[in-house]
This record gives C-alpha cells, structure tokens and sequence, in this order.
C-alpha cells in the first residue's frame, strides 16, 4: 500500500515538473535532500533522546537540514532548547 503512495506522489511530482516547466533534476535534487535531511534528522532524535531533546521532522525542516547538513541540525538543536 505504501509503495502505492510512493508512486503516486513520484507521478504528481512530475506532473507538476512539466506543468511549471521546471527542470526534473532540480525537483529529483530536492526530493533527494528532503529524504536525507529526514534521516538525519531522525538519527540526532534518537541521540537527542538520551539527553532530552527532539526535533521535529516536518517537510520544511527535512528539505533545509538536507541542504545544509549537520550544520542545520546543530542551529535547530539549539533554536529548540532554547525556545
């Protein structure tokens, strides 16, 4: 089932990719740092855990600690134990 939304979303993604006319390596870019900014983002929750703090996995925060790596998790840590 889930590999069913899977390609669904992987269809309306480049359905939206030829109707803007956006180029498909910039859209498959983005969908590959949102996907590593997730996983990092789970593995500093899970090392966040021990000591008590927990990020948030949203789609934003995935795409921007995708695009600017370990550095982002590092201000959001901070943003989020402060605040």
């Amino acid at each position: 089932m889930e590999g069913l939304f899977f390609l669904g979303g992987l269809g309306a993604i480049i359905v939206i990719t030829l109707l803007f006319r956006l180029s498909l390596t910039i859209v498959l870019r983005l969908v590959k740092n949102g996907i590593f900014g997730a996983v990092l983002l789970w593995m500093a929750n899970i090392l966040g855990g021990l000591v008590g703090l927990s990020l948030p996995i949203t789609p934003i925060t995935a795409v921007l600690t995708g695009a600017f790596g370990c550095p982002m998790v590092v201000i959001m840590g901070i943003y989020y134990y402060l605040f």
